[in-house]
């Protein structure tokens, strides 16, 4: 589609060989058409007008000079600017590059000055400052950038007292044919009331490329020293100094072992929570004891050494967090893909004594499908059968565990089945709700107390190994992962 501009330069080169073409025909033919160069008289009143073509050359003329860029200069200039526009709206909306590169060849006829790849057109930096580091390499962005970043783009926050981040670390695969992998440091401002209509997204602050896990937590230096310093001197933002702190440190369970330095969950003091030393049962790592001394942020235990638990110091005692309950427990992991996963596939692939029968299989699987049809759109997922376990993903589980599970297996198993299901999902109903937690935290306690207890007895110790944790709030007035109390969750 062609440019306003290029029509109009292409509608006055048309005008100007027909006014030619027409000149060139009075001077072959004399008397036939009055000559361009003659006035004529008009019939009406009996005026002369100027000469036709003088006219409309200089009204052509007059257009163009005011309007119409004419030099090539003005064109790129114009070429410039457009580009300039496009690669804002592309940064502002999001535009992906493959988008981008797209709409870049359909306006390539109309506009060559434009460029071809999307990374000129942005002006993507393709060069980072990097650091050879553990045997890989290492970028560092900076979390008072990325905080910085964040708060700009918010809206109304005079109300904003202190800044309060959650810190990620895990890994991340990159290929299936590699061992590459990245390990990214990630934050997160948490929600406040100014905010919490507006999407938020995490901010990069380091990450860590290489072929193998990290042997050090060097990579965590920059980070902890930088929060040292703003944990001190806060914040600087418009003018007003903004207290930081750390709340939480969100990690999957050997992402939390390796930053806090401590030996896995497989060892016999893997737990980073409590006390208790594993058994080993029927070739697996069990954890059989339900009041085993708890951890605390300042001190490990007197009948226990540093050495059963602890593999050496980490960096991230130098901030002021709490080494354990600061840590929260990994719900999507350990209750979606760990508990519930596995009481699933016991159910359909367990011991013949305490598996489902193919007709009731079939019987919630019908149900389940009859309830697609009544689940809002605020849920990722659609239910789908039992038959499809294998390729749930963990949001599902956890609809099947908070919604649908009560639903279509009411009146399908045995009610000794069917009320252990609910212990389970009566209690992180209550966990997961910041209200009911706050009120009805003990009751959750002995909820999943007496689910732990019946799964020894219907499936044997053996399932009691380390896959699922559950945490209650420190105090009923502070809605905190992990808790005043804790059980190790069977699976």
């Amino acid at each position: 589609m062609s440019s306003y501009w290029s029509k109009r330069r292409r509608i006055l080169k048309h005008v100007q060989d027909h006014l030619q073409e027409l000149a060139a025909a009075c001077t072959a033919v004399p008397g036939a058409v009055p000559s361009y160069s003659e006035e004529i008289i008009d019939g009406t009143d009996g005026q002369t007008t100027a000469p036709v073509a003088q006219a409309m050359t200089d009204s052509v003329a007059f257009e163009s000079c005011t309007d119409c860029p004419s030099t090539e200069e003005d064109i790129e200039e114009e070429e410039e600017d457009f580009g300039t526009k496009l690669a804002e709206w592309a940064v502002d909306n999001r535009i992906t590059h493959n988008a981008l590169s797209q709409l870049l060849k359909i306006l390539a006829k109309d506009h060559p000055g434009l460029p071809k790849h999307p990374r000129t057109l942005v002006k993507t930096k393709t060069e980072v400052k990097t650091t050879e580091l553990l045997g890989g390499t290492y970028h560092h962005s900076g979390i008072e950038h990325g905080i910085l970043t964040q708060l700009l783009e918010l809206e109304d926050l005079q109300s904003l007292q202190s800044v309060s981040v959650q810190i990620n670390v895990d890994g991340l695969p990159l290929y299936k044919s590699s061992n590459a992998q990245f390990w990214p440091i990630l934050g997160l401002i948490e929600r406040y009331e100014v905010i919490v209509q507006q999407n938020k997204l995490p901010f990069l602050i380091g990450i860590y490329y290489g072929k193998k896990k990290p042997n050090s937590l060097q990579f965590l230096d920059p980070f902890v020293a930088k929060a040292q310093w703003l944990q001190r001197e806060g914040i600087e933002f418009e003018g007003t100094c903004l207290p930081f702190k750390i709340s939480a440190f969100i990690c999957d369970t050997p992402a939390r072992a390796l930053v806090k330095n401590v030996k896995g969950h497989s060892g016999y003091y893997g737990c980073d929570k409590c006390t208790q030393r594993r058994e080993y049962h029927l070739n697996r790592m069990t954890f059989p004891q339900m009041d085993a001394i708890l951890r605390s942020d300042n001190a490990v235990p007197d009948d226990l050494s540093e050495d059963s638990h602890l593999c050496g110091e980490t960096p991230l005692a130098l901030l002021a967090v709490g080494i354990v309950s600061q840590f929260p427990l990994d719900y999507m992991h350990l209750v979606c893909l760990g508990v519930t996963r596995k009481l699933l596939h016991l159910w359909l692939k367990g011991p013949l004594a305490r598996r489902l029968a193919p007709t009731a299989v079939k019987e919630i699987s019908s149900v389940l499908l009859t309830l697609r049809a009544h689940v809002p759109c605020e849920f990722n997922r659609k239910p789908r059968t039992m038959d499809e376990v294998e390729r749930w993903k963990a949001t599902e589980f956890r609809q099947f565990l908070l919604y649908t599970g009560p639903v279509s297996l009411k009146g399908l198993v045995s009610t000794a089945l069917y009320n252990f299901f609910m212990l389970l999902s009566v209690a992180m109903t209550i966990l997961l709700s910041v209200s009911l937690c706050a009120d009805h935290a003990d009751y959750a306690d002995s909820l999943l107390v007496v689910f732990v207890d019946h799964c020894k007895k219907l499936y044997g110790q053996e399932q009691l190994s380390y896959n699922a944790w559950i945490g209650a709030p420190q105090q009923r007035s502070q809605v905190v992962w992990p808790a005043r109390q804790h059980l190790l969750f069977p699976f």
